[in-house]
């Protein structure tokens, strides 16, 4: 029998229906829903990287205490942040917190992206959702994008832990 996939990617051209997708996901998965971001193009806020991930570390500290037990102990350093780049934030704010913490007790949690393709730095971004996925099993991602070489080329070596879903069958 195979494993449920960590992450879950709908692709497909732009105005096909994805962001009404994730928004209905975002609802049927009441409870089971961690947190979501939907990126935009035209909103700084909503295509910065580092938004994501502080997005991300906020939902995940309001759902796993230890999670929240770490988070809150690497911010007692606030300067540590202070203009980091991507790479760096997810790693003090994401993979260091989450490395400290256990979860196995409770049904996977759902976190959303949607127009994932829209965010600045794209590829880094969905490196580091997958480098969750290593780290958090609880946590399962759903996100959207047209189906671009940069998120492609960053699912290279996840192999079975994702499944990709075309929602413009052409």
């Amino acid at each position: 029998e195979r494993e449920p996939s960590e992450l879950f990617w709908l692709h497909g051209i732009a105005g096909c229906g994805k962001s009404s997708v994730a928004a209905s996901a975002c609802h049927i998965l009441g409870r089971r829903l961690v947190g979501s971001f939907f990126c935009k193009r035209d909103q700084g806020e909503r295509r910065n990287p580092v938004r994501l991930i502080w997005t991300l570390a906020f939902y995940l500290a309001a759902a796993e205490l230890s999670y929240r037990t770490a988070l809150l102990e690497a911010l007692k350093e606030p300067d540590v942040f202070v203009n980091k780049d991507l790479e760096t934030q997810f790693s003090l704010l994401v993979e260091t917190p989450l490395s400290t913490s256990k979860r196995a007790d409770i049904a996977p949690l759902v976190f959303v992206v949607d127009s994932l393709d829209e965010c600045e730095q794209t590829a880094d971004v969905v490196r580091c959702l997958v480098r969750t996925i290593g780290l958090a099993p609880w946590v399962l991602f759903l996100f959207t994008s047209r189906d671009t070489l940069e998120v492609r080329s960053a699912l290279v070596g996840l192999g079975e832990h994702h499944q990709s879903y075309n929602l413009f069958w052409d």
